[in-house]
């Protein structure tokens, strides 16, 4: 059987959670549900510091693997396994960063569903990009990929 040669992801995994967000926020509009009532203020502050380590989860990811000579892209041949900076702590970095900005998004506008939403888009990303992204690095790095995944956890 000849070699994969990319994941076989074929969506943009980012669109899974910006279409979870837009689906969160019509049900929002539909049965609004408010998260912070009289203590917004501290909601609101608590969905910045979360997009702000998304921002920062994404970028640092994002730099790592690409100073290790693979793309973040996933539609893209990976050439290495990187296991420094956030890869250290998750196998997901990016994804798990999406789902922080989901929770953010929700707390900064004062709404339940875009945070409800990140499960289904969990779930959707480790189906649709995870899994064949998993298969496709066991294939092609081996023993190298299944001792990193003993290792480190997919999300945290």
């Amino acid at each position: 059987m000849a070699m994969q040669q990319t994941s076989g992801v074929k969506i943009f995994p980012p669109l899974i959670h910006v279409a979870a967000i837009a689906i969160g926020f019509l049900v929002e509009w539909a049965v609004p549900v408010q998260v912070g009532g009289r203590g917004f203020g501290i909601v609101r502050i608590t969905g910045c510091i979360l997009l702000a380590i998304a921002g920062a989860l994404i970028a640092s990811a994002a730099k790592v693997m690409i100073g290790a000579g693979t793309t973040p892209n996933p539609t893209r041949p990976s050439t290495v396994i990187v296991t420094n900076g956030p890869f250290r702590f998750t196998r997901n970095p990016m994804y798990l960063a999406w789902e922080l900005i989901c929770i953010g998004v929700g707390l900064l506008a004062n709404a339940l569903w875009p945070m409800a939403m990140a499960v289904p888009a969990a779930i959707v990303t480790r189906r649709l990009v995870i899994d064949k992204e998993e298969r496709y690095l066991d294939q092609k790095f081996g023993t190298a990929y299944l001792n990193y995944k003993s290792r480190v956890r997919r999300w945290l």
